[in-house]
């Protein structure tokens, strides 16, 4: 989806654990398990012109906030420095 948002597209996802959080208001998400959700999405974005444009404004804002690769590497990075002294104090 992060791609897709960087690339102007409109994005349906699946509703599983983190993608409120990652995905935000830049995704139709679905359940899985439902075909028919998943009908209903992509009709509903292929009929409703307004929505794909909303969704693509969305994503690119999103995209924007999450940042670039190197961006998200380096936060990372920054986690496990944090990490470090914690994980010391396991032993092996």
């Amino acid at each position: 989806p992060l791609e897709a948002f960087s690339w102007g597209c409109p994005v349906i996802a699946s509703s599983v654990a983190g993608a409120d959080e990652q995905l935000k208001d830049a995704a139709m998400l679905f359940d899985p398990r439902s075909e028919r959700e998943l009908t209903n999405a992509l009709c509903r974005l292929y009929g409703d012109q307004m929505l794909r444009v909303r969704l693509i404004e969305s994503g690119y804002r999103r995209a924007e906030e999450i940042g670039t690769v190197d961006d998200y590497v380096n936060k990372m990075m920054e986690i496990f420095d944090e990490f470090e002294p914690i994980r010391q104090c396991w032993g092996n």
